[in-house]
């Protein structure tokens, strides 16, 4: 599933924070919290690990089929917001 911007100003139902943390931490962290929460609530994560954001995320999240949402929150920085839908 592509990036979904209408998940932008979507309140997040849980947020996770890896900043400091790299591949292939912040991906298992987010999807372990995934597994826990409810159909249709929405994560977001922080994270100041670009090759997480650019590679591994989409990755992850394209084969779960959850869309999602990246936003650069500050130089080096990002959240992205996911809402699980299975």
């Amino acid at each position: 599933m592509a990036e979904e911007k209408s998940l932008e100003n979507v309140k997040p139902d849980e947020t996770l924070d890896v900043l400091g943390e790299t591949c292939p931490i912040p991906e298992a962290m987010a999807h372990k919290k995934l597994n826990k929460m409810k159909v249709g609530q929405v994560l977001e994560v922080y994270t100041d690990h670009a090759a997480a954001v650019e590679n591994s995320f989409p990755s992850m999240l394209n084969k779960l089929n959850y869309p999602y949402c990246v936003t650069k929150t500050a130089p080096g920085e990002f959240t992205i917001k996911i809402k699980k839908t299975s």
